[in-house]
């Protein structure tokens, strides 16, 4: 049985990528159509002005003539420029109002662009974004990678603790000894029972180190 689903897999595509294309063709094609459809309507105003003019000239030979079965063809004149001017009048307005319609879907075409556009540019700001891992976050919820700069009492070497202020080499040795003998350091203030780290040493040292 023939399925019609890869036809609108295809059209959906070709719409998604050549949509702003298409809409501008329409746009251009409209506006051709506009001045190919209305060329003369300028030559129908102008019409209308001669038969006015006409009128009037009708007019004022009616005044000057004394007889009156000229007055009776003038009349008849006028009658006549009359009608060809209420039939130029109606095909102007037609003509003006089909204009109208066609500006109207030009716009409403024009409308249409300029959301394709906005939503392409979307689009692509959107795939400029950085992706963020999601074995970073926990429960939906990013969590930044924090790296300290103290030094673990529990795992750092006698040199880096010989690096700490007051801390010589003698006293970075001592606290390796008494971190074996302990099993490690519970909090920081127990380097006070280290021999050789009395309460100086300690302010210049404990917010250098952690456990």
């Amino acid at each position: 049985m023939f399925s019609f689903s890869p036809l609108f897999t295809q059209f959906g595509v070709f719409w998604t990528k050549y949509r702003v294309i298409v809409i501008a063709s329409l746009i251009g094609l409209l506006l051709a159509f506009t001045y190919w459809q209305f060329p003369n309507l300028k030559q129908l105003v102008q019409l209308r002005v001669n038969a006015a003019r006409s009128i009037g000239a009708a007019s004022s030979d009616d005044q000057s003539s004394p007889s009156p079965v000229p007055e009776l063809a003038s009349l008849a004149d006028v009658q006549e420029v009359q009608n060809e001017t209420k039939e130029v009048d109606g095909k102007v307005m037609q003509q003006q109002a089909d204009i109208q319609h066609l500006r109207d879907s030009i716009t409403a075409l024009q409308q249409e662009l300029q959301k394709a556009i906005d939503e392409v540019a979307t689009a692509s700001d959107l795939s400029q974004q950085p992706v963020i891992s999601s074995s970073s976050s926990s429960a939906g919820v990013s969590s930044p990678i924090q790296t300290s700069s103290r030094i673990n009492l529990n795992t750092a070497t006698a040199a880096q603790l010989d690096s700490l202020p007051g801390i010589g080499p003698a006293i970075a040795q001592r606290i390796v000894t008494y971190r074996s003998q302990k099993g490690g350091f519970k909090k920081v203030d127990d380097l006070l029972n280290v021999s050789g780290i009395g309460p100086a040493i300690m302010s210049k040292i404990k917010d250098q180190v952690e456990v």
